[in-house]
């Protein structure tokens, strides 16, 4: 599938059609709200973006959907967003709770398993290493020299520590969710559902994002930052600095009134 560029006549038309008053923004936060960056302890958002959220946040509900454990990503937003959804959308959501601690002993089950096999990895894996987000797991290596020999064996890891596991692949990670979780694209069909069914944009970067890119309907636009024709992302955008220009065409359009006061869903904390 080859995607619209955002700012092309096609491009604009399908953005005038879904700026409507309350609509839901959306949006992945590594990679489009933050750089990418070397050290993922290090990522923020920059401070002129976080100022542009804050007065989208007061106009209209924005969801913050991302990869990182909610505790781990707050802090490094600047704003605060009206719904944030962690672990790719399964952190945050109504869960009963069978199935909760159900998801929370078989991440258990592969942590244990994976960091003893990391402890004996071979010289292609040094500079990697285990995120424990509880809800989910990731293997990074970006430090790796070989990378491409260290993407290979960590799915073979994961393929044999955890079988049954959602295995997502995304820049220099892989990330291992529990099966029937949840992604993105249904927490974003939640949230769709929790206001109405209301317009909806959503901006991602990377495959974990591609569960979102495959809502795209006539009420639903979805965005990727940086062009890839294997997307389900109906647009895309060249780079982050035209997700400035993108939030601030939202802002010169939307009403200043405060957003909507429709509930939200009930988050179960993490570690209950």
């Amino acid at each position: 599938m080859t995607g619209i560029y955002l700012y092309s006549d096609r491009g604009r038309q399908r953005l005038r059609e879904v700026i409507r008053p309350g609509m839901l923004c959306a949006f992945d936060f590594d990679g489009t709200l933050a750089p990418i960056a070397h050290d993922p302890a290090a990522v923020t958002m920059a401070p002129g973006l976080r100022g542009l959220f804050t007065q989208l946040s007061a106009r209209t509900p924005v969801a913050v959907i991302t990869g990182r454990a909610a505790a781990d990503c707050a802090p490094r937003l600047g704003f605060d967003p009206t719904y944030l959804l962690g672990n790719h959308g399964i952190e945050g959501l109504p869960t009963d709770a069978g199935s909760y601690s159900t998801h929370l002993l078989q991440v258990a089950g592969w942590r244990a398993a994976l960091q003893t096999l990391l402890g004996r990895a071979a010289p292609a894996l040094h500079g990697a290493w285990l995120e424990d987000k509880e809800h989910s797991l990731s293997l990074h290596y970006r430090a790796c020299s070989l990378r491409e020999a260290a993407r290979e064996l960590l799915l073979e890891m994961a393929a044999v520590v955890a079988p049954e596991a959602r295995v997502i692949e995304g820049k220099c990670v892989v990330s291992l969710l529990p099966p029937g979780a949840g992604d993105k694209g249904a927490a974003l069909a939640w949230l769709r559902r929790h206001h109405g069914d209301p317009t909806t944009l959503y901006v991602g970067d990377d495959a974990n994002d591609e569960d979102a890119f495959r809502l795209a309907a006539p009420d639903v636009l979805t965005i990727r930052v940086g062009r890839d024709d294997t997307s389900a992302a109906e647009c895309y955008i060249v780079d982050p600095d035209e997700l400035v220009a993108l939030v601030r065409e939202l802002l010169d359009v939307l009403p200043t009134a405060a957003v909507s006061t429709v509930p939200k869903p009930r988050v179960r904390p993490a570690g209950s």
